[in-house]
Formats: C-alpha cells, sequence, structure tokens
C-alpha cells in the first residue's frame, strides 16, 4: 500500500469564553476574549460559525465558549 498523503492533526483542549458585543454604531456583532488563555490581553473576533479561533498574539489555537450578549 502507497501512503503518499499524510495529514497533521490538532487536538485544541483550551478554552476561554467571549462574550457577544453589538457595536451600538453599527449594529454588526463582535465577540470579545476579555482573557487570551495564551497571553492574557483581550482579543476581538469576528462572529464565524464555528468556536474554534487562533489567538493573534501566538498563532495557537483555543475554542471560544460564547456567552449571551451583553451592551457595552
Amino acid at each position: 500500500m502507497n501512503h503518499r498523503y499524510k495529514a497533521d492533526i490538532c487536538i485544541t483542549l483550551t478554552r476561554t469564553d467571549a462574550h457577544i458585543v453589538i457595536s451600538p454604531n453599527t449594529g454588526y456583532m463582535h465577540l470579545h476574549v476579555r482573557h487570551c488563555p495564551h497571553c492574557g490581553n483581550t482579543h476581538w473576533h469576528a462572529p464565524l460559525d464555528h468556536p474554534h479561533r487562533t489567538a493573534p498574539c501566538t498563532g495557537k489555537p483555543y475554542i471560544l465558549n460564547i456567552k449571551e450578549p451583553e451592551t457595552p
């Protein structure tokens, strides 16, 4: 059997909370991570249809626990 293809698999176990924030100026929704599990800083993410994100500070993945909307 010839195995010409390889796949890298990443299992992400790091989770953090993200709160849905709706901008009062534009009405657009954003995901606000108050405490990045990799660097401790605040990050904003676009609301995609999956909870997997990559930390902009380190490039490491994490999973978001998306919480209810909050008003800014």
